[in-house]
């Protein structure tokens, strides 16, 4: 039987789930997208080609399995719990609240019998996928320090504990911030050639956790929308590290091997469709015959875990995750003062 599923929110990000949706008819219906006014429901039903409606009986009586939260970042947490409050599992955009408050309301909820997780998306993209799985094989030791320049704030600290294997390890921030002029490349809307400038923040700071592992975390706020701010991170354990697609390392005879993550594209060049090390298999797209991008088949997966109940502790760490921007922002503020994060 197909999925049933709702979209709260009618912006960007809601529309990725329409796309989803409609990328994997034979997993899902025809979403109902839910917006505030009928002026946005017309325009969005034109823009995604789904359902839309301003009334939320109207969602009640759809019978969704699950709802998808996708609103402004100040209203995540609210209109979360909201929506778990009709009885109906919500998976949350990130970050999961942008305040103590926010943080706490949504303790609540769960304590209450609430069902809520949120799509932190970033570990299930093909090359951390791929890095993660190598990383239980042992091959580059006992991890212990990661660089990680690969997403913002509640992205990067996912990525961070996830590789450390540190999730919610309280940890000590010192945090330092600065500006500087960028000439701008990229926007949702599309390329920018004019050269024109805005000043870029760039957020750097050392993380230690309380298990003795170190990370540094270094970040720009237009990174996401630059085409010369690439991503990039490291991974450093005892017998080798990972550097973005390349992995170096020293093999049982005591020899160094080097190797770069080989990429098979889908046939269609929509997305990954399976990446090798060597010869073996450490990434298999899970819906190799649509036409989803990267970003989508790793959101496309937040979704499923969600709905077959897989790991619905994972909310926790998408809470941890949320604090630690909250802990970054008060270390950028004291700068020469140690800030203690740690899970509530």
């Amino acid at each position: 039987m197909k999925r049933k599923f709702l979209i709260i929110g009618s912006g960007y990000r809601a529309a990725f789930y329409a796309r989803i949706a409609l990328g994997l008819p034979e997993m899902y219906e025809v979403p109902l997208m839910y917006c505030r006014s009928d002026e946005k429901a017309a325009k969005m039903r034109k823009l995604c080609h789904i359902f839309t409606t301003t009334s939320i009986d109207d969602c009640l009586a759809y019978g969704a399995d699950f709802a998808v939260v996708a609103v402004n970042k100040a209203s995540i947490a609210k209109v979360s719990v909201q929506w778990a409050g009709y009885g109906i599992p919500v998976l949350a955009e990130t970050p999961i609240g942008m305040t103590s408050s926010d943080l706490k309301l949504v303790e609540d909820a769960l304590h209450q019998g609430r069902h809520i997780e949120c799509a932190e998306q970033y570990r299930y993209e093909p090359v951390h996928s791929a890095w993660l799985s190598v990383l239980k094989t042992g091959i580059i030791g006992e991890v212990s320090q990661m660089t990680c320049s690969a997403g913002q704030y509640y992205h990067g600290f996912d990525l961070i504990t996830s590789y450390l294997q540190s999730e919610r390890i309280p940890c000590d921030i010192h945090a330092f911030s600065y500006s500087a002029p960028l000439i701008e490349t990229d926007s949702r809307e599309g390329l920018i050639t004019d050269r024109r400038k805005k000043l870029e923040t760039r957020t750097s700071a050392v993380l230690k956790f309380e298990n003795g592992k170190q990370a540094f975390y270094d970040y720009t706020d237009v990174q996401d929308r630059s085409l010369i701010r690439r991503k990039y991170f490291n991974v450093r354990g005892t017998a080798g590290e990972i550097t973005n697609a390349r992995i170096s390392f020293v093999n049982q005879a005591g020899h160094v091997e080097n190797y770069k993550l080989k990429r098979k594209l889908k046939q269609d060049g929509s997305g990954t469709a399976a990446l090798y090390l060597k010869d073996t298999c450490v990434y298999a797209n899970p819906y190799p015959s649509s036409s989803l991008s990267d970003d989508e088949t790793s959101m496309a997966l937040c979704m499923d875990r969600l709905f077959d109940k897989r790991d619905p502790e994972s909310i926790r760490d998408a809470l941890y995750d949320a604090k630690f921007r909250i802990c970054m922002e008060d270390a950028v503020h004291t700068p020469f003062i140690l800030v203690h994060c740690q899970p509530d």
